[in-house]
């Protein structure tokens, strides 16, 4: 329904605005906008998009993989524990 609902609101939009005119005024800011904080979000994962990337190399392995099923379920029972 939400989605309807904004498709229908975009239409809308662009029927009064125009195309252009809807594309300068609220597509461009939005863009600029999401783009900035965009930027700024992947620069701030890097360190932890690092963190999967090597411990998806490492579970690669057989025996590391059961060693790392071991302590994930050591961590989850740790939780249902307390």
């Amino acid at each position: 329904m939400v989605g309807v609902a904004a498709v229908g609101l975009t239409a809308l939009a662009i029927a009064i605005f125009g195309p252009r005119r809807f594309q300068q005024v609220v597509v461009q800011p939005a863009r600029s906008a999401i783009a900035d904080q965009t930027e700024r979000l992947w620069a701030e994962a890097q360190p932890l998009r690092n963190q999967l990337t090597n411990l998806m190399a490492r579970a690669a392995s057989e025996g590391t993989r059961e060693k790392l099923v071991r302590s994930f379920q050591s961590w989850i029972g740790h939780f249902k524990a307390s």
